[in-house]
Parts: C-alpha cells; sequence; structure tokens
C-alpha cells in the first residue's frame, strides 16, 4: 500500500522536483543520510501542503525506515492523524511502541487513536502505562481525556491539574475549570482557580473569556465588569469595549464610564453626550472641536461654541471669549443653517448688545420653521425689549406664557424685566 501511495506521488510531483535543492532539507540538519533524502522530504511537504496525508504519512515512514530521525516518524504518525485514518494510526503507534520500548511518541500516539476509536478501557490502560513512563503536561491532558470520555470527572480533574501545575499551562486550567463549573457543579472553586491565575499571570483572552462566561451565567454584574476590564487592557477588542460601555449604562455609572472612555478614546461620540449629560461642558467644548477637526461636521462646530461659553462663569464672558463663540456660529449657521443654532447664535448678539437687530435676525430666521418655539419667541421678545420696544416685548412674551408657562427661570426674569419697563415708560419708544 505504502510504495503504491508513494510511487503515485513520485509521478505527480516529478515534473515540479526533477532536481532536488542542494542544501539538505532533511528536518534535522547536517548530513543526509542517503542520497535521495532532500528529494522526499520536498516530496512530502508538497504532500502535505495538497493535504494528501497518506501519502505524506507513506513518505515519512520512508524516510524513518532509511534515516532513522525521530521528527520523521513523529511526522508520519501526524499525518495518520490529520487523515483520521484512526485504524492505521493504531496500528504503526503499536508497531513503533513495541520494536521501541522507550519511544514515548508512538505511545501518545497510540491513545489518540484509541480515543478516536472510542476503545475508552484499552485507551485508559494505554494512557496510565504512558504516565508510568513520563510525568509531562502531555501524558496528563491524554489521560484526561480519557476519563473525561469514561465521565470519571474527579479523575479527570485530578489529573488536569496537575497538567496545569507543570507549566501553569493555561490551556489545561480551561479545561479543569469547564469540568469543575459543568460537570462537577463545583462553580465556585472554576471561579477561585481562575480568577487566582488571572491576577499571578495576567488576564489573558483564554481565561478571561471563560470567567466573564462564567460570571454572565451566574448574572453576576461586578465579576463581568472587573474580568472584562482586565481583558481590555491586554486585547483592545471592540466586542470588549462594549460590553464594558453596557455594564457601565446599565449600572448608571456615568462617572466611571466618562473615566474608560477618556483612558481608551473608544467612543469619542458617546463621551461627548456623556460630558453634555454631566454639565462637564468644557470638557465637552474640547472635544466636540477634536471632533470637528477630525469629521469636518459643522455640527461639532456648533456644540463645541455653545459648551464653552456655557462652561464661562458670567465674570469670564468677556469680550474675547464672546467674539470667538460667535464667529464659530456665524460659521456653523453659514454651512448648517439650523433653528436651535440660528436662535443661540441670535440670542448671544441681543443678550449681550453685541448687535440687537442682527441678532433678532438671526432668532427671525429660526422663527421661520419653527414659528410657535417658546424659546425663539422669547429670544425675540428679548430683541424688542433691548431696544425698548416693550410693547412687542410684552405680546410676544404672552405668547410664550400660553406656550410654556411662566416656570421657566429665564422667563420669569424677561417677563419681571418687561413689566418693569413698560411701568417705567419704556415703551414710549415704540
Amino acid at each position: 500500500m505504502y510504495n503504491v501511495l508513494i510511487f503515485c506521488v513520485l509521478v505527480l510531483f516529478a515534473g515540479c522536483a526533477v532536481h532536488p535543492p542542494q542544501s539538505a532539507y532533511n528536518m534535522q540538519g547536517g548530513q543526509k543520510a542517503f542520497e535521495e533524502e532532500d528529494a522526499y522530504i520536498l516530496y512530502a511537504l508538497m504532500a502535505q501542503q495538497q493535504e494528501q496525508h497518506l501519502a505524506a504519512a507513506g513518505l515519512y515512514e520512508l524516510l524513518y525506515e532509511q534515516a532513522h530521525k525521530e521528527e520523521y516518524k513523529r511526522e508520519a504518525l501526524q499525518s495518520y492523524h490529520n487523515a483520521r485514518d484512526y485504524k492505521v494510526l493504531l496500528e504503526r503507534s503499536r508497531h513503533y511502541a513495541q520494536s521501541e520500548p522507550h519511544d514515548s511518541v508512538a505511545r501518545r500516539y497510540e491513545v489518540i487513536a484509541l480515543l478516536a476509536l472510542d476503545r475508552l478501557e484499552e485507551a485508559k490502560v494505554a494512557a496510565l502505562a504512558l504516565l508510568e513512563r513520563e510525568r509531562t503536561r502531555e501524558a496528563y491532558l491524554l489521560a484526561s481525556e480519557v476519563y473525561l470520555k469514561l465521565e470519571h470527572y474527579d479523575t479527570a480533574v485530578k489529573y488536569l491539574e496537575r497538567a496545569y501545575l507543570i507549566d501553569y499551562d493555561e490551556v489545561a486550567l480551561d479545561q479543569m475549570a469547564v469540568v469543575l463549573y459543568l460537570n462537577l457543579g463545583r462553580q465556585a472553586d472554576a471561579i477561585a482557580y481562575l480568577e487566582s491565575h488571572s491576577r499571578i499571570y495576567g488576564c489573558s483572552k483564554v481565561i478571561c473569556s471563560r470567567l466573564a462566561g462564567f460570571y454572565s451565567q451566574q448574572n453576576n454584574i461586578e465579576g463581568m465588569l472587573s474580568t472584562y476590564l482586565r481583558l481590555y487592557d491586554v486585547e483592545r477588542n471592540p466586542a470588549v469595549g462594549d460590553a464594558i460601555v453596557k455594564i457601565y449604562g446599565y449600572q448608571k455609572n456615568y462617572p466611571r464610564l466618562m473615566e474608560f472612555l477618556e483612558r481608551y478614546t473608544l467612543n469619542d461620540s458617546l463621551l461627548l453626550q456623556l460630558y453634555t449629560g454631566q454639565k462637564e461642558y468644557a470638557k465637552a467644548s474640547l472635544l466636540a472641536q477634536k471632533l470637528y477637526e477630525q469629521s469636518g461636521d459643522p455640527l461639532y462646530l456648533g456644540q463645541s461654541a455653545i459648551f464653552e461659553y456655557e462652561s464661562a462663569q458670567k465674570e469670564q464672558r468677556d469680550a474675547e471669549l464672546l467674539q470667538g463663540v460667535v464667529r464659530k456660529l456665524k460659521k456653523v449657521v453659514t454651512a448648517l443653517p439650523s433653528p436651535l443654532y440660528l436662535n443661540y447664535l441670535g440670542y448671544l448678539l441681543i443678550d449681550h448688545d453685541l448687535a440687537v437687530e442682527e441678532g433678532m435676525g438671526y432668532v427671525r430666521r429660526a422663527l421661520e420653521p419653527e414659528p410657535e418655539s417658546p424659546f425663539y419667541l422669547d429670544s425675540l421678545a428679548w430683541g424688542h425689549y433691548r431696544l425698548g420696544e416693550c410693547a412687542k416685548a410684552q405680546t410676544l412674551m404672552k405668547r410664550v406664557v400660553e406656550l410654556m408657562g411662566e416656570s421657566d427661570p429665564e422667563v420669569a426674569l424677561h417677563l419681571k424685566a418687561i413689566d418693569q419697563c413698560l411701568k417705567t415708560n419704556k415703551g414710549s419708544k415704540e
């Protein structure tokens, strides 16, 4: 069988490798064991590349017979494994194990083949015999796999723990945690093992993903959050970042959410909303300016201008600040004539006596699409008041009160000022 496979491969690849390379392809380097070694290695590698695993296995066995190099035997057995030909894998691994009693590699593949063939009692005997010869992580893992299939979970955990303790391998730990959690109902122990490892050796994707999954099953929000935060430090996975944002949002822990978004620059649009909601106007202004510079969207420029104004105390709203804010807003309404920005610009020009009539022009433009907006009517009334036209201002304010009442502090302030104006005959200018 093997000679036929080898012949077919040689014929198949002969045109590709008439002249073997001068440098040796043998896997250990050094001198070739026989003249055709390079060529056979090339054919074997090409067969593997083409996923012709049985052909590759035959070639590696031929190489092993000729060169007696351990890596050829390993590659042959692995190729049978890749081909899922477990009967042949079992036959060949036992052949090598019998002819070479100290061959641990062959004995490992024997266990693998027996497991795949569901010959579990034989696999158990072979696995325990392997453990008698070597106390390696691989041997313990194979033994644990046998006992898992036999549903002897306590014994499987014992071997997984021994595999883990050899070099603190996270794959062994992950398997152990799953068995503890799902098969033995020892959820607290599973989590304790994972937490201990992550605190000592760091929060890898394997360990902390498993830990987060366990916490999720228990609906342990704080545990999930703590794990995701550590995991995000290791790997900037957007899905993990989104999970952290959702948890903070669910908790309504906006200060911590802002800290997280500030640290990692994960979602500036959301951060801007949070700054606005928390009235962190100085930060909001700077962030909106940054977003404007990145995107060119005038919406952000308008937000930056408004937040810059709102963040300043009254005594800080000097001529320089006002000029800067007005300049930004004029640029915004040129590109984006939104009623919101038109009214805000107009009201600033009116309220600070910068250009009252010009400001009223912006407010009237805001009223065109929204003629019944009480906020825009209030701004226009305040413009008339600034011009001394208090009767007109009062007429507009009556409509404002009809629409929204007198509870708004600024509306109440304007009503009082306009009433006083009328009482002192400042409306005579009309």
